[in-house]
């Protein structure tokens, strides 16, 4: 009892802050995680690389069996705008199905929060992720929504990530995130049948691919969420084994194959 008239209570101070206005949907999410709009501004802060060096957060949202921009995929793009605009970052947005030629690119812009004060550029900070979003959802949506019609190579990622860099100066800083259930069906066909360990260990054996060294993070997130039944876990593993070594074999500098869409964030 004395539990439940404290839990009346909070959620009575919480209403009465969204309706006096000062507390936006985004600023109660941040409260319920424990987390101010400053601490999380803070956070990513600490984490952007120093001002003399160029960043770019590069986001890829694989296209096949999608039934549009999912909640998942959106929480992870909002993610990387809020890190892009805290560190200034260029953030590029992309979708893709087939070879890396055939990326559709949707976004490419540098992020950036006014003011002479850290405090100043956190207080802007929501309203540039809102604009920025509103910006973005239209396009990336349709873009969702056209189906593939030559496959999935989700493996040709790689290359996509390598043109990116070929484009920048050798200091840029990159974090690339794929959004992807990783079911590749163009130069290979995934089942379950095929997803074994043997398999995957001959898969990262015979397939070249660019070299990465230059690519600060690369992160496969989603790996295994298919649309209709799900795949058994065994499979959804070795999508996690295949991805996390390639990578690896690639040279980037930090690889992070998931199943967990928040570990793009």
């Amino acid at each position: 009892m004395h539990n439940l008239k404290h839990l009346r209570l909070l959620l009575a101070l919480l209403l009465s802050f969204l309706l006096a206005g000062t507390l936006t949907a985004c600023d109660l999410l941040d409260e319920l995680n424990g987390k101010s709009t400053d601490e999380s501004f803070n956070q990513i802060l600490g984490t952007c690389v120093p001002d003399a060096e160029a960043s770019v957060e590069y986001v890829s949202i694989d296209t096949s069996g999608s039934s549009g921009l999912s909640d998942n995929a959106a929480g992870v793009v909002r993610s990387r705008i809020d890190r892009a605009a805290v560190c200034g970052s260029r953030l590029i947005i992309s979708t893709f199905a087939g070879a890396a030629t055939t990326a559709v690119p949707v976004y490419d812009r540098t992020l950036a929060l006014e003011g002479n004060t850290d405090i100043v550029r956190a207080d802007a900070l929501a309203d540039v992720v809102d604009a920025t979003w509103t910006e973005i959802e239209e396009p990336l949506r349709a873009a969702l929504e056209t189906p593939p019609t030559l496959g999935t190579d989700v493996i040709s990622t790689f290359d996509q990530v390598a043109d990116l860099r070929a484009q920048l100066d050798p200091s840029t800083v990159i974090t690339a995130v794929i959004i992807t259930d990783g079911m590749e069906t163009r130069s290979q066909i995934f089942t379950p049948a095929t997803l074994t360990d043997e398999s995957v260990a001959r898969l990262v054996e015979t397939t070249e691919l660019p070299d990465l060294s230059g690519i600060a993070e690369l992160r496969f997130v989603g790996l295994g969420q298919v649309l209709g039944e799900p795949l058994p876990a065994a499979s959804v593993r070795s999508l996690r084994v295949l991805f996390s070594d390639l990578c690896a074999k690639s040279g980037a500098l930090s690889c992070l194959a998931s199943s967990d869409f928040h570990r793009g964030w």
